[in-house]
């Protein structure tokens, strides 16, 4: 998501009083590429339109997982997962876990 602020400026000469607008683009990253950029599996657009990314599956480095931040949801057709934010972060927390008990095997 991005927005523009802008705001007036005058710049005053001997001869000639000129009006500007100056704006600047804010780009808002959403909470679900934050999110997948913490865990460092590297969200890219995908380049179909401006809300669709790709990353990395948090369950295997061989496969990507599709996301929008329309709606900040996601999906592996790989792992059969989908979901909102809050689902990833259930599933990641559901991994990390499965790595630790197999540690103690």
């Amino acid at each position: 998501m991005s927005f523009f602020t802008c705001s007036k400026q005058s710049l005053h000469t001997n001869t000639h009083s000129l009006g500007f607008l100056y704006c600047t683009l804010y780009i808002v990253e959403k909470s679900i590429i934050k999110y997948l950029k913490k865990l460092k599996l590297n969200p890219t657009p995908s380049g179909h339109n401006k809300d669709s990314w790709i990353a990395k599956c948090p369950n295997s480095q061989n496969h990507f997982i599709t996301v929008t931040t329309l709606k900040d949801e996601w999906g592996c057709g790989y792992c059969r997962k989908k979901g909102t934010i809050l689902d990833l972060k259930k599933w990641v927390k559901e991994l990390e876990y499965l790595v630790i008990l197999d540690g103690f095997e």
